[in-house]
């Protein structure tokens, strides 16, 4: 065997181990595995936009859709992260029904207002024979979802390369959940408090943009040879981030513990464990309490540092567990006016600095802006 092709075998036993670890763990502890999927999920989906050239945080994507803010983000951008999210939280049925997930996923790839061209789509005949010459390729879901991205990067002439992630990702879901004998879940597209309910383990955008940036490759053996060692490595952060975040399930659950009389804590502490994004509203209606008691027992929670607020606002608020929260909490948008500061321009650059620094860190600035003029003064004398 050459020695490219050893690499390769190596690197995709080395990624199918890694990933079958995770998997054993969110088995066994779905609550844990929904968490991480959750913030998986939105990391991959705005790392996959920035493969694409479009930098976004995972806030941003709450901002567009839970708030439709866009005078400071890139909206088209965070559009396109939304549809994404939608594919990665339920992957749809694409080995029993491959034409109608891959034209979603073909749907939730395309750039903002640019609809698919349906001349130049792959047509049914060739979407199910993607899915059905998968075959025993499945018994090891990396492999299998990166044999159906080369296959549909070959066929679709390489159009779209978020869309061959996304079938990558929706094929190893699929494999997973065969194995384990698991269904698929309903679709909800545009649902920003919507659970994710996939079994994908491997998330491709994140390991090729961990460390670095790598381009996605599907077709050159060298490419998937690096995109395979990648996701080893970024697996092995995962682990880890996997021990903190059962850290946070147990303290959840032990917030429900030991409650007696009409105590409604148990209950939310499962809500909670199991819709990691929510409003008072569905705490209210899931529970069957008032908004009153909704808002009294997310307060108790917010207190313990369970949960935080994602969004800069009194109403229509979105909570999170607090790892989650980290990423997508919304920060308060600048002021759009403010008392002005005294400074010989008025409202210039040292308006903004008087405001925000102290008088130590001025004279210090200063001073450093001194000595670099002196320092161009003597470059252009020469």
């Amino acid at each position: 065997m050459d020695q490219p092709g050893t690499r390769m075998h190596l690197a995709l036993l080395r990624a199918e181990v890694a990933a079958a670890r995770i998997e054993a763990l969110t088995l066994a502890e779905p609550e844990t595995g929904r968490l991480w999927r959750t913030e998986a999920a939105f990391a991959e989906a705005v790392r996959s936009v920035a493969l694409e050239d479009v930098r976004l945080s995972e806030s941003e994507i709450v901002m567009r859709l839970a708030m439709n803010r866009t005078e400071e983000i890139d909206a088209r951008g965070a559009e396109l992260a939304g549809q994404i999210l939608d594919v990665l939280r339920a992957p749809g049925d694409v080995l029993g029904d491959p034409v109608a997930a891959i034209r979603r996923i073909e749907r939730a790839a395309a750039p903002i207002g640019v609809a698919p061209d349906t001349t130049e789509r792959l047509g049914d005949a060739e979407l199910q024979a993607l899915a059905t010459g998968l075959g025993d390729w499945l018994e090891m879901p990396v492999a299998a979802g990166l044999r159906a991205a080369a296959d549909y990067a070959r066929r679709s002439g390489r159009r779209s390369p978020a869309a061959e992630r996304l079938v990558f990702m929706a094929v190893e879901s699929a494999a997973r959940a065969q194995l384990a004998g698991q269904g698929r879940a309903p679709l909800r597209d545009g649902d920003l408090l919507a659970p994710v309910a996939a079994h994908w383990v491997v998330t491709p955008s994140v390991a090729l943009t961990r460390r670095g940036f790598r381009l996605w490759s599907p077709l050159r053996e060298a490419g998937v040879a690096d995109l395979l060692a990648l996701a080893a490595e970024s697996l092995a952060w995962d682990l880890g981030q996997l021990g903190r975040l059962r850290r946070d399930v147990a303290r959840i659950r032990a917030a429900g513990q030991g409650r007696h009389g009409r105590s409604r804590m148990a209950e939310m502490a499962r809500f909670v464990l199991a819709r990691p994004i929510f409003t008072s509203a569905l705490v209210a209606d899931e529970l069957g309490v008032t908004r009153r008691t909704a808002l009294n027992l997310i307060a108790e929670l917010e207190g313990q540092s369970l949960i935080r607020n994602l969004l800069p606002r009194r109403a229509a608020r979105f909570w999170a567990t607090t790892s989650l929260a980290d990423r997508l909490r919304v920060r308060p948008a600048p002021r759009a006016a403010c008392p002005p500061v005294p400074s010989r321009d008025g409202d210039g650059p040292e308006a903004v600095a008087a405001e925000n620094f102290s008088p130590e860190t001025l004279t210090e600035l200063d001073r450093a802006v001194a000595e670099a003029d002196r320092i161009l003064a003597g470059l252009k004398a020469r």
